[in-house]
């Protein structure tokens, strides 16, 4: 019996599903496809009648994840990307049609918290999409809050104690704060002069992390008049005792209260002349005080002097003898030749004046 000549081939109506090298199909791709047998004839036997026969290729499931990130309260997304789980062969995301993207609700003014992030938008022939979400976290941004240096004298009270804030975003002002912070100090109206803390705090956000920064309340001394009090002297006396009086005292001081209290001096001394002379306050130490000195007087009062007219005698037509004088009430050393000008005794006695006594009288040149 002689051999058969017969031969087989076979085709495949969708190329992009099937190919059929050699006779045997290679899948390339999703999709539907119809593969036909084809037999010539020969000598012997009759052609066969093609007998059609589907491929189905079913599509591959590609999961796709949206990648989480993060970033902070007010700033821009980031840029969010796409995870791939089930690629077959050589294939990437570069095989698809349209590569998915990821997404999300968040804007640059979303409030701090996690939001979801989703994928969509892949297009293949060969692949169908599996999406699962991700997550944007939005932390807190930073806001720092300082308290602001403040100053006061010592004795008033504390002044407003306010703060400033550095890192708002999105428009944000610290009425944006569920909460403002608050600036305080351990300073009260008895804290002698010198710096204190004032310190920030109690602020509340659901957007911001806060940073505090202390700042400084300066008590400045107060001002305290020392006021040297007005005297007086006789000539050649001893001076008096000097005193001074205060105007400023606060939070109940007094005197006592001064590290070291003023005292009251003058160039005066007991032979000075009679006048004016100053009287000048100085040597007040305090913590808590700047001195403001004003000076006061002394007046040196003349000293009274008694000039006595001396008594004499003589004869009736006889002249009048020398008129003295004596004087009682000198002080400091002083003599008659300390006078300007020295007393004289006169009296209206004459040579012919009858015997009798008449009034000697003294009295300035």
């Amino acid at each position: 019996m002689a051999s058969s000549g017969l031969s087989v081939s076979y085709t495949s109506s969708n190329t992009s599903v099937a190919t059929i090298v050699g006779g045997l199909i290679h899948i390339v791709g999703a999709g539907t496809t119809t593969i036909t047998a084809n037999q010539t004839g020969d000598g012997t036997y009759n052609a066969a009648t093609p007998v059609p026969q589907t491929l189905t290729v079913n599509t591959k499931t590609l999961t796709v994840t949206a990648g989480s990130a993060g970033k902070t309260y007010g700033s821009a997304n980031p840029a969010l990307s796409v995870a791939y789980s089930g690629f077959v062969g050589s294939d990437t995301a570069a095989s698809l049609t349209t590569q998915p993207t990821a997404t999300t609700a968040a804007t640059t003014t979303s409030p701090a918290g996690t939001y979801s992030t989703t994928a969509s938008g892949g297009v293949s022939n060969n692949y169908s999409f599996n999406y699962v979400a991700g997550t944007l976290t939005i932390n807190k941004a930073a806001l720092t809050v300082t308290a602001n240096n403040s100053s006061k004298t010592y004795g008033a009270v504390n002044p407003a104690l306010t703060v400033t804030y550095a890192g708002f975003v999105a428009g944000d002002t610290a009425a944006s704060l569920i909460s403002q912070a608050t600036a305080t100090t351990t300073a009260t109206t008895a804290s002698g002069s010198g710096t204190y803390p004032i310190t920030a705090a109690g602020a509340a956000s659901n957007n911001y992390d806060f940073t505090y920064v202390a700042g400084t309340l300066t008590v400045d001394k107060a001002t305290l008049t020392v006021t040297a009090n007005n005297a007086s002297k006789v000539y050649g006396a001893s001076n008096p005792v000097m005193s001074v009086i205060y105007a400023g005292f606060v939070n109940g001081d007094t005197a006592a209260s001064l590290s070291t209290q003023p005292t009251a001096s003058t160039t005066v001394v007991v032979a000075s002349p009679v006048g004016n002379y100053p009287i000048t306050a100085s040597g007040g130490v305090s913590n808590n005080y700047n001195f403001t000195y004003v000076a006061g007087t002394l007046t040196v009062d003349r000293a009274p002097l008694t000039v006595t007219a001396s008594n004499a005698s003589k004869i009736y037509g006889a002249a009048n003898p020398a008129l003295t004088v004596a004087y009682t009430g000198f002080v400091a050393g002083d003599t008659a030749s300390s006078l300007t000008s020295q007393a004289t005794a006169t009296t209206a006695a004459t040579t012919t004046s009858g015997a009798g006594t008449y009034p000697i009288t003294a009295a300035a040149q």
